[in-house]
């Protein structure tokens, strides 16, 4: 091999395998490219570049622009605008043929010029897509659907759509342009393991939805819906037709909260519940009746208008479900196998007696072993006597004509504190 005359870049040789040897040409900006001299005919081209990421956090409905500057005054665009949708956005970009290459990056926010008919999330919606040969249906938001999918709104009336699956390396984008909510013409390509395999393109309607296998309630006032995920489990209790109050299934956790909600029960399709609690916080849960009483739930949590999770699970109906207030109920001459909660207008506290002189105590935490006295002093009132493994002790004063407690609370045999509220006893 002759040396390189001195305007050429410096090469260097590999020793991939003998007798063929590619030469890597290195560029100033990082690229390497195989030079043609001395190469074999059937050996590639190897072409490198360099490339920049972005990631940033979205709020649904608002519209987002990278743009790229020379100067801090003069700002370029860089590839299509993004609608947001309340997820966090991780994009490259190629600095080939200079697309991108700028000294300084901005996000710039807005909201666009106009909303258009592709809405900003497909959870919960069911399309049917014709091809002219065959109709599919797709649901989204269905724990039972065998696919994984991305919805990307990218204009006023237009989107991208990428599934995954079920078989291994499937890979299907769909270029999705809305003429409504629910309708409009598609484009796809498929992919397996890379390898575009086919194409197709036609439109898409709502799709027919099968009824619920039985009756959807039309109120919730007096149920309790229980929703269970991973092992764990969240009650709603509803005590009027928009409000009720939330707690967890879990010792570590005796907190309630209360809530507002809307339900909209659906005939055909899932029924939608949305509770608000007060602190720019909002959930959203598709339920999908299988009986009159269980089915699956697509759960939303949104915060400050921002999707931050979601997750899915099964759900049930229960009555009665609400706890019962104190007031009217007749004093027990052994309280063993009641649960009282107990609110002063803070954290909530439960105890739980689960013999004739233990229990537990839950608040802020774990439960802690606790053993007690419980002495009737008329007809509606009691005085519970608590003591805790740490020795502290605390009595409390019930009356159950009007669900009022006071508290007195001991440390080293003297009064410490005196507070009062009101009980209940849990179902």
């Amino acid at each position: 091999m002759r040396p390189p005359h001195p305007s050429q870049p410096a090469l260097l040789r590999s020793a991939a395998r003998p007798g063929a040897a590619v030469l890597l040409c290195l560029a100033a900006a990082s690229r390497m490219m195989a030079t043609p001299a001395d190469l074999a005919p059937e050996d590639p081209d190897l072409d490198v570049f360099e490339a920049i990421e972005v990631q940033f956090q979205t709020c649904p409905g608002r519209l987002y622009e990278i743009q790229g500057s020379e100067n801090l005054a003069n700002y370029t665009t860089i590839g299509d605008a993004i609608y947001g949708d309340g997820l966090s956005r991780q994009l490259f970009y190629s600095t080939r043929e200079h697309v991108v290459g700028y000294h300084y990056y901005r996000l710039k926010m807005s909201d666009p010029p106009e909303v258009g008919s592709a809405p900003l999330t497909l959870t919960g919606s069911s399309l049917a897509f014709n091809d002219g040969t065959a109709t599919r249906t797709l649901s989204f938001g269905d724990p039972a659907t065998p696919f994984e999918w991305k919805y990307t709104k990218i204009g006023a009336n237009s989107a991208t759509l990428a599934l995954t699956g079920p078989g291994a390396g499937v890979e299907e984008i769909w270029s999705l342009t809305f003429a409504g909510q629910s309708t409009g013409s598609f484009t796809r390509r498929t992919t397996v393991n890379g390898t575009l395999t086919a194409t197709a393109a036609g439109s898409f309607s709502p799709a027919a939805v099968a009824p619920a296998a039985s009756p959807v309630p039309a109120l919730l006032t007096g149920l309790r819906l229980t929703q269970s995920e991973n092992g764990k489990a969240q009650l709603l209790d509803f005590t009027s037709a928009t409000t009720g109050s939330r707690s967890k299934k879990d010792e570590h956790d005796a907190t309630t909260r209360p809530f507002t909600f809307t339900w909209t029960p659906a005939a055909s399709g899932p029924s939608r519940l949305v509770l608000s609690y007060g602190d720019e916080r909002l959930d959203s849960c598709s339920l999908t009746f299988t009986t009159s009483t269980s089915g699956r739930f697509v759960r939303e949590e949104f915060r400050h208008g921002n999707l931050r999770d979601s997750d899915h699970g099964t759900f049930s109906l229960s009555t009665p479900a609400v706890p019962v207030p104190a007031s009217g109920a007749a004093v027990p001459a052994s309280p063993a196998g009641l649960t009282l909660r107990f609110t002063d207008g803070g954290t909530p506290t439960l105890i739980s007696l689960t013999s004739a002189t233990t229990g537990t105590r839950r608040r802020d935490g774990g439960p802690t072993t606790i053993q007690y006295t419980w002495q009737p002093s008329g007809p509606s009132t009691a005085t519970l006597g608590v003591t805790t493994s740490s020795g502290k002790y605390s009595v409390y004063n019930l009356d159950f004509a009007t669900s009022a407690f006071t508290r007195l609370k001991y440390e080293d045999g003297s009064l410490d504190s005196t507070d009062q509220g009101t009980f209940q006893i849990l179902p």
